[in-house]
């Protein structure tokens, strides 16, 4: 039996956590960890490590790009994921250049959470790599 994912969600806007989280729940992961601020995402991730981590590219404290590039000097580096209610191809390239596994636009959809999810099960299982959008 497969264990559930967990998850990590990073964003200063509430409802856009709960949003989040809620669809999380819908795909069977369990969001361990729900911060507002960019630079407690680490700490955090110390004393609970998760499988796949979800950071808003604008946040107090420390963007989800900053925060990203500490994430990916972690030994076990969660699988993460920007999220951002700014749409342009240079969110989405400094994402990836800074090491993302994918980019989310705001607001979430079904579709696309459940995309993220699969990329992230898939790598996990040996069949895939990459970012995507």
């Amino acid at each position: 039996m497969n264990r559930r994912l967990t998850a990590l969600i990073a964003d200063d806007v509430l409802a856009s956590r709960e949003l989040l989280c809620h669809m999380l729940n819908r795909l069977d992961v369990d969001v361990l960890v729900q911060v507002a601020d960019g630079a407690k995402v680490l700490a955090k991730l110390a004393q609970q490590p998760v499988d796949i981590a979800f950071l808003d590219i604008d946040m107090p404290g420390q963007t989800g790009l900053e925060v990203l590039e500490s994430i990916n000097s972690l030994s076990k580096a969660p699988w993460t994921i920007i999220v951002s209610a700014h749409s342009t191809s240079g969110n989405f390239q400094k994402a990836i250049d800074h090491g993302a596994k994918g980019f989310v636009v705001k607001p979430y959809t079904m579709a696309k959470i459940r995309q993220m999810i699969g990329n992230c099960v898939q790598v996990r299982h040996g069949s895939r790599s990459g970012p995507s959008r």
